[in-house]
């Protein structure tokens, strides 16, 4: 994948407002990050408004993944809805420089590929965790989780006394 199909040619664009329509995948992703599992598929619906010297480009992103849950390790659909705002300045720069969430590029520039802004912002949305909503975990994994978890159970595992002294700087 050479991510082509994200350059922008704002040299072409109309003053104003300009929609673009574009589909991420598996593939768009191992091309930023090989390690990133994605299992699904994003729509992004972009309009571009430009300017004399700045393009405002507003995203909306929308779709759904395939996930493992972080707790009982079964799938789930984790579902996105985002929208994102991006502004594109013309400066007297020699090469592409990010101040402040603002990008600024050379006068003498005429496209633009936006595959890393859509990374960047699809990446900061998301979640830390995923876990089931409203508790649909799969129920023998958290037995096996609680019973692992629950100190009365600790007969189990070989005890060691200087974890006491811990656990007491933790409840002051």
């Amino acid at each position: 994948m050479d991510l082509e199909e994200f350059n922008i040619s704002f040299s072409s664009l109309k003053a104003g407002s300009n929609s673009f329509s574009f589909e991420i995948d598996k593939m768009f992703f191992e091309f930023f990050n090989p390690a990133f599992q994605f299992d699904g598929t994003i729509s992004i619906d972009s309009d571009i408004r430009k300017e004399t010297h700045l393009l405002d480009i507003r995203m909306k992103l929308s779709g759904e993944s395939s996930v493992s849950c972080d707790r009982c390790l079964d799938k789930m659909i984790l579902h996105f809805n985002q929208s994102y705002q991006n502004y594109i300045k013309f400066d007297h720069v020699e090469e592409e420089v990010i101040k402040d969430d603002v990008i600024f590029i050379p006068y003498e520039s005429y496209e633009y590929n936006i595959a890393f802004i859509i990374y960047e912002n699809f990446m900061l949305s998301y979640p830390k965790r995923n876990i089931h909503k409203d508790n649909h975990c799969n129920p023998e994994q958290v037995k096996i989780i609680e019973a692992y978890s629950n100190p009365d159970h600790s007969h189990k595992f070989d005890y060691d006394p200087r974890w006491d002294a811990l656990k007491k700087l933790k409840e002051n």
